[in-house]
């Protein structure tokens, strides 16, 4: 299973979330919520996670509602 940071649209609007992918390279989850309220061990792990959510913006945003199921996580 492969993931990144996808915008996706849900009921409340849009948010980052970690999106899951299956074999096919379909949508098939994502996590409870958000991921923009995290902490990193150094700040350099913090830059780089910043560089992987930008990225999620140069895609067009996902539509939970297309795929529907999210993690535990």
């Amino acid at each position: 299973m492969s993931w990144n940071y996808r915008v996706v649209k849900t009921d409340q609007g849009f948010g980052v979330f970690e999106v899951y992918y299956d074999e096919a390279g379909r949508p098939n989850g994502t996590t409870k919520r958000p991921i923009l309220d995290f902490y990193c061990e150094i700040p350099e792990d913090l830059l780089y996670e910043l560089g992987l959510i930008k990225a999620a913006f140069e895609k067009p945003p996902l539509d939970l509602a297309s795929f529907g199921a999210r993690s535990d996580e």
